[in-house]
């Protein structure tokens, strides 16, 4: 399964977009300056991805939280049926997600956005939400 890779990616173009940020005003403005970037990104990565994810969709939250929202393939979400599968998928994700986003944060409090937050939604291809996470 790519999923850890594919938030890995999104940590690093993350990252790289708010490295240049810090010139706008507010945390929200920060934030939706770098947002079509990052969506650009993604949607370029997530070609790659095509077995396991459909889409990935970047917006804003409040002011200082991006949200990462992936939907999955068919061929993904029919493993994920059971309480047991889809336990085995968070727990896979939770022991990663949080050591892999501190950087992050960093470097978004480094751009100007106060109190940031990186949120991460997971969807099975039906829409329906498996996984959300944020990462503070």
């Amino acid at each position: 399964m790519k999923l850890k890779k594919v938030l890995g990616l999104a940590v690093v173009f993350v990252a790289a977009m708010f490295m240049v940020a810090g010139c706008a005003k507010s945390s929200a403005s920060i934030i939706d300056q770098n947002l079509p970037a990052i969506q650009k990104q993604m949607d370029s990565e997530m070609s790659a991805a095509s077995a396991e994810f459909k889409s990935v969709k970047v917006t804003r939250e409040g002011d200082s939280t991006v949200v990462m929202t992936f939907t999955m393939s068919d061929k993904l979400s029919a493993l994920l049926k059971d309480d047991a599968s889809k336990k085995a998928f968070t727990d896979s994700i939770n022991s990663s997600v949080d050591s892999q986003m501190q950087p992050v944060l960093q470097k978004l409090k480094d751009a100007g956005i106060k109190n940031p937050q990186v949120k991460f939604v997971i969807n099975l291809s039906d829409g329906s939400e498996v996984y959300t996470h944020i990462t503070k």
